[in-house]
C-alpha cells in the first residue's frame, strides 16, 4: 500500500510490513487506571448506599460519596464495553477515522470493526491527519467495494 502522506510525529506509525496503525501516546496505562478509579469510586458508592440503608448517621459527604459512585457504574461499563487502548491496529480492523473536539479538547476516534473505539488525545501535525485521513478513505472505498461485489450462487 502506497500513501501520500506521511506521519511526522512519533504519535502514530504505520508497519507496512504488517499493514497494521502503531500508537504511541501511552494510553494503554491510562484507560486500565481510569477503570480501576471508576471501580473505586463505585465501590465507595456501594458501601456509602449500604451504610445509609442501615441506618447509620447521614452526612452531605455520604451523600456526595453515593452520587459519584452510582455515576461511576455506567461509566465503567462505557469503559469495558466500548473503549480499547490498543496500541498496534490492523488496517483491516479500522471501519471509520473521525476528529472530534469538544470542550475545547480535540482528539481522534479510530473506530474498529469489534465495535469499540480507540481515543487518540496527542497533538498531532496536520500531516498526520492527513496520513488518517487517507487510511480512513482507503478503509471505507474497500468497504463499499466489498458491500457491491456479486455473491457467487
Amino acid at each position: 500500500m502506497e500513501f501520500q502522506h506521511k506521519p511526522t510525529t512519533e504519535v502514530i506509525t504505520l508497519n507496512e510490513e504488517k499493514e497494521e496503525l502503531q500508537i504511541h501516546d501511552h494510553y494503554n496505562w491510562r484507560l486500565p487506571l481510569l477503570r480501576v478509579f471508576f471501580i473505586c469510586l463505585a465501590l465507595t458508592g456501594l458501601l456509602g448506599l449500604y451504610d445509609l440503608i442501615r441506618g447509620y448517621a447521614f452526612q452531605v459527604y455520604d451523600g456526595v460519596e453515593i452520587v459519584l459512585g452510582l455515576a461511576a457504574i455506567p461509566l465503567l461499563i462505557y469503559s469495558l464495553t466500548q473503549k480499547t487502548a490498543r496500541t498496534k491496529i490492523p488496517l483491516g480492523d479500522i471501519r471509520k477515522i473521525k476528529k472530534k473536539s469538544s470542550l475545547g479538547v480535540s482528539r481522534v476516534q479510530i473506530y474498529l470493526t469489534n465495535g469499540k473505539v480507540r481515543d487518540i488525545f496527542k497533538s498531532m501535525s496536520k500531516q498526520d491527519l492527513d496520513f488518517l485521513n487517507e487510511i480512513s478513505r482507503l478503509v471505507t472505498s474497500e468497504m463499499r467495494a466489498g458491500e457491491q461485489a456479486p455473491t457467487a450462487s
